[in-house]
């Protein structure tokens, strides 16, 4: 770094190349006041809208909370469905997954009624399928030892050792 590098209090400094009007990209001093005027126009509206909900009854908050309820479920529908259909094939791997299956399954949902989004549905209509012979089933996949649900009170009255066996169990998976 040379003398002449440095700023000397002596020196002015150099001006800036661009002017506030070139780094806000606006020339024009009524464009400006426009932005700035729809920004604080915006900013007004959300302001309303919040102090709003103070003056609304609970049945009126209520029901705009149910119909955006109702908008957000119709805009999920599909995912959710996905979702279960993924969770059911996950928890049956005997189910051969054919389009003649796949057809009773969703006809069983239709006829009884039952929540696509909801994989116990899906379980359900399995069952009552699966009870006439009604779905392909791939015997050599089929899970040998059911899956079994203990309730805090099951845990809590277990023996030592058989929780350890059912946590080294879990850890293997």
């Amino acid at each position: 770094m040379s003398k002449d590098d440095l700023i000397t209090w002596e020196q002015e400094p150099a001006a800036p190349a661009d002017s506030w009007s070139d780094i806000l990209g606006a020339d024009d001093q009524e464009a400006t006041y426009a932005a700035h005027r729809a920004a604080i126009e915006q900013e007004q509206a959300r302001i309303a809208a919040e102090n709003e909900l103070d003056t609304v009854s609970d049945k009126e908050l209520r029901e705009r909370w149910e119909k955006a309820a109702a908008k957000e479920a119709a805009a999920t529908l599909p995912a959710r469905q996905i979702d279960a259909v993924h969770r059911f094939i996950q928890a049956t791997p005997e189910l051969v997954l054919n389009q003649k299956t796949m057809t009773r399954i969703d006809a069983y949902l239709k006829a009884a009624k039952l929540d696509a989004t909801d994989p116990s549905h899906f379980d359900t209509a399995y069952r009552a399928l699966t009870a006439r012979n009604l779905l392909d089933i791939d015997e050599s996949k089929r899970a040998r030892v059911p899956y079994q649900r203990y309730s805090e009170a099951d845990l809590a009255a277990m023996p030592l050792e058989k929780l350890k066996e059912l946590a080294e169990a879990e850890a293997r998976k």
